[in-house]
């Protein structure tokens, strides 16, 4: 069953052709991208962008994050995910803009609150 027919509303049957293909593109980015640890911003951004819808924005997150299939989650500009997320996404979820998940508060009076 295709993700295409997923989202059409009708029975998903888990362990198709498509879905396997799907959870190993995403398990594999998203093990590249924990294993940046946060040290990386461009080739973290590149790999968020592999990772969800085409049309969502690049949100930031710090690692590590865990994905199930990515492609149905699109996030708004300005959207934060501070460390240890997962995402379960075998339906769409849409994240709006300048969501933030986590706290953002300053903890070591560096004045850094992000990183990306």
């Amino acid at each position: 069953m295709s993700m295409d027919t997923r989202r059409s509303g009708q029975w998903y049957i888990p362990g198709s052709d498509d879905a396997n293909a799907q959870h190993a593109a995403t398990f594999t980015l998203t093990r590249e991208f924990n294993a940046l640890v946060n040290t990386d911003p461009a080739k973290g951004t590149d790999l968020l962008s592999r990772m969800f819808s085409p049309t969502s924005a690049k949100p930031q997150i710090w690692a590590p994050l865990h994905l199930e299939y990515g492609v149905n989650t699109t996030f708004g500009d300005g959207c934060f995910m501070n460390f240890n997320y997962v995402i379960l996404d075998i339906a769409a979820i849409t994240i709006g803009a300048n969501t933030i998940f986590g706290c953002l508060e300053d903890r070591n009076g560096s004045g850094v609150v992000s990183s990306w």
